[in-house]
């Protein structure tokens, strides 16, 4: 049964750690050949470098050095805040994401083609790739509805992204196929339920949803063996209070490598729990602890 890897969003932090984490997992000489690949907002960015030609290696030091990119002037705290504000007291969740939506269509953004050409500058790839199968998250900021873009889609893989990384409020909603669509992360941080058939996952969470990954997992049937690895003190240190920001990417992926070489144990068993070659340890089923890798085998 497939093993999945599901990166969450967190802005220019989370590309950083994330390709931070997985470097320093292949340092320990961990290395992952995941069959499905589930990308929300940032995360959905480094799925996709993951599937092109650039390595772990060369992403890594482009983390340390990334290009630079137009980011209005936001205060993510408050951001954050007022979507919060924006979706409270909704008749259910669709509604409070079909609210932060209607917010999103309204603000005052750069152009979709500038923001397109920023995303193609990221990817290092323009199609989508046999394997492994890719999974781009987004929300239709006309509905709410979630949607999951993937290789039979009939969409482009830069559209996909770019809709899964609209952050509302900064940058626009995505057009594609006569619909507007926004971030992922409007539904859930990592969308780690869209794992659906998976036997192992592997989540890469920078900021953790509300109710936590675990919630997410066991809402599969059945529930995967997992781990979960969410961002420490340290790396939220990094990320500063604007993880949007390009500026906090080289201590972000010095963190997230720090972070991945320290859980290479953890995420080993896994991996060979997943072969056939043995049992998950730590089993703590519905527990997540930030800061390390938190597993389950249920």
């Amino acid at each position: 049964m497939p093993l999945t890897l599901v990166l969450g969003g967190g802005g220019s932090a989370a590309i950083a750690w994330h390709v931070g984490v997985l470097a320093g997992l292949a340092e320990e000489n961990v290395r992952l050949d995941p069959d499905q690949v589930i990308g929300t907002s940032a995360g959905a960015i480094v799925a996709t470098q993951l599937t092109g030609p650039a390595g772990l290696a060369a992403l890594y030091e482009r983390a340390l050095t990334p290009p630079p990119q137009h980011l209005p002037a936001v205060d993510f705290p408050a951001l954050m805040s007022r979507l919060g504000e924006i979706g409270a007291g909704a008749s259910g969740a669709r509604e409070g994401r079909r609210r932060i939506g209607e917010f999103a269509l309204a603000a005052q953004t750069m152009s979709e083609a500038d923001r397109r050409a920023e995303i193609a500058s990221r990817l290092g790839r323009t199609s989508w790739p046999d394997r492994p199968a890719l999974l781009i998250t987004a929300v239709d900021a006309g509905t709410g509805e979630f949607v999951t873009f993937h290789r039979a889609s009939d969409v482009e893989l830069l559209d996909a992204v770019g809709a899964s990384a609209a952050v509302p409020g900064v940058w626009p909603p995505v057009s594609i196929n006569g619909v507007r669509y926004v971030d992922g992360a409007v539904r859930s941080p990592t969308n780690a339920s869209a794992a659906t058939g998976a036997s192992t996952v592997l989540v890469l969470a920078p900021l953790l949803p509300p109710g936590g990954v675990q919630r997410e997992l066991s809402r599969l049937d059945p529930p995967p063996a997992s781990i979960v690895l969410t961002a420490d003190e340290a790396a939220l240190t990094a990320f500063g209070p604007n993880p949007l920001d390009a500026g906090v990417s080289a201590a972000s992926a010095a963190a997230g490598r720090r972070q991945g070489r320290a859980a290479a144990d953890d995420v080993r068993r896994l991996l060979a729990a997943h072969r056939g070659e043995g049992a998950c340890a730590d089993h703590a089923a519905g527990v997540e602890v930030t800061g390390r890798a938190d597993s389950s085998d249920r």
